[in-house]
């Protein structure tokens, strides 16, 4: 089995496998080329048949690939820490609490901080369902919570919940319940070793004939005046808690005053995020209707640009992923931008038969260095066989690293975004001493030696 990364940096996640049909699932054990044992878990579908393997792939080297073998017999039992109940989720890092489906205190552990907790105004990962008639193309801030009437929350509907998965890799807490136009099931996933915990939200949404609906999770931290810092592109930029929703690149996050402890809520849907009287806010979809028909032709529409008789009905099935990763220090000790790529970029298993081959066990092509910058682009150059990599300084410090690539180089030069040449740089091997600026954003053309 083959993991490659495709991120500047070595990582550590959960991977998953297709098993070959009629595989039993006692026999199967997961080792590296050197015959260390690595953590694994058979997954089994709701009739109890096998159908897939997850394992834990340590320390996949930097934009390359580690090999692992799949073998029959004795698996080897490889502890992980990691323990799992209907009503508590625990590893080394993160320890949940649930009570009927529904998250209690999330504590990291290394500072002992409890940062979310239940209250009155939300449940952790509680969905909540407003009215909604507003513009479906809005992309400008709005203050929708005062206004909008809130329909539904999921702390007030019948559930049920069971402990999906139980093993050393990962543990699944799933909750099920009906809420509004929509069926909604809730998972909670912590992996061995995670620092971070994972939701998954599957939605069959049957719209009604009239309305509109805004469908939203809530996070209340157990912050007072918690400080927010933003994710844009290229820079993470502090914030402020609002009433007013603003366009998200990939995480918001909050923090104490001191800067000792938080935690970012990281998505891979609609960019709309807030942090309100210490809670965060995540929107799941929208699900609106303009009134009118196109045939209107309003010269002032409500959205602006829009003709009244645009919709954007949200129908059918869905599932939306995020992620909770508290942290202590800042958001530059838990090197928020590189995990939010872990999040979006997932490490890529594929099963293939044992054969002899050239290539090594395990190889890393690119690494980029210290964790506060991060690597955003590596391509083929768009006029030559050069590799382009791009690489980004989010914070307002200056920062200087070092670009180490697997294979010699005949030559490396800045260049603009258009690729065009700015400036020679020098070599030292197969590694490229570089210095950032204040939220600068480099482009560095390497040409291989032949």
């Amino acid at each position: 089995m083959m993991v490659f990364n495709s991120l500047a940096w070595p990582r550590s996640d959960v991977v998953t496998v297709d098993l070959p049909a009629r595989t039993k699932a006692a026999s199967l054990g997961v080792v590296d080329a050197a015959g260390n044992a690595a953590p694994s878990q058979v997954l089994t579908d709701g009739r109890g048949r096998t159908k897939r393997l997850a394992f834990l792939a340590a320390d996949v080297p930097a934009a390359g690939w580690r090999t692992y073998f799949l073998h029959s017999g004795a698996a080897e039992t490889v502890a992980t820490g990691l323990r799992a109940s209907q009503d508590l989720l625990e590893n080394e890092h993160v320890r949940v609490e649930l009570a009927d489906g529904l998250v209690q205190p999330t504590t990291e552990k290394s500072s002992g901080r409890c940062l979310f907790a239940a209250g009155d105004a939300a449940a952790v990962n509680e969905v909540f369902i407003w009215e909604d008639e507003g513009c479906i193309a809005q992309i400008r801030p709005v203050d929708f919570m005062n206004s909008a009437r809130l329909l539904a929350r999921s702390s007030q509907a019948p559930r049920t919940t069971s402990l999906a998965e139980a093993g050393p890799v990962r543990a699944v807490v799933e909750t099920s319940f009906q809420l509004e136009w929509g069926r909604f099931t809730q998972r909670v996933i912590l992996a061995a070793g995670a620092r971070w915990l994972d939701f998954e939200t599957h939605v069959d949404w049957r719209p009604a004939e009239e309305g509109g609906r805004r469908v939203r999770v809530a996070f209340p931290s157990a912050l007072t005046d918690a400080a927010v810092w933003r994710d844009i592109p290229f820079a993470v930029l502090p914030w402020q808690q609002t009433d007013a929703i603003q366009p998200i690149n990939s995480w918001l996050a909050v923090a104490d005053a001191d800067g000792t402890v938080g935690a970012a809520l990281i998505h891979d849907g609609p960019c709309s995020q807030q942090v309100r009287h210490d809670c965060l806010w995540q929107t799941l979809f929208r699900s609106v209707r303009m009134p009118g028909k196109v045939e209107d032709m309003k010269h002032d529409p409500p959205c602006g640009w829009d003709l009244s008789g645009d919709t954007a009905l949200v129908e059918g099935q869905n599932t939306y992923r995020y992620r909770l990763v508290p942290f202590a220090g800042s958001w530059r000790h838990a090197a928020m931008p590189r995990l939010s790529l872990e999040f979006t970029t997932p490490l890529l298993a594929q099963r293939a038969r044992a054969h002899r081959g050239k290539l090594p066990a395990e190889r890393s092509h690119l690494l980029v260095e210290p964790d506060d910058l991060v690597p955003c682009v590596w391509k083929r150059a768009d006029h030559s066989n050069a590799m382009i990599v791009r690489v980004y300084n989010p914070t307002a410090d200056t920062i200087r690293g070092v670009l180490r690539v697997g294979f010699p180089l005949a030559s490396a030069a800045e260049t603009n975004f258009r690729e065009e040449h700015a400036a020679e740089l020098t070599l030292a091997g197969n590694e490229v001493a570089l210095e950032f600026g204040r939220y600068e954003i480099k482009t560095i053309r390497l040409v291989p030696a032949r």
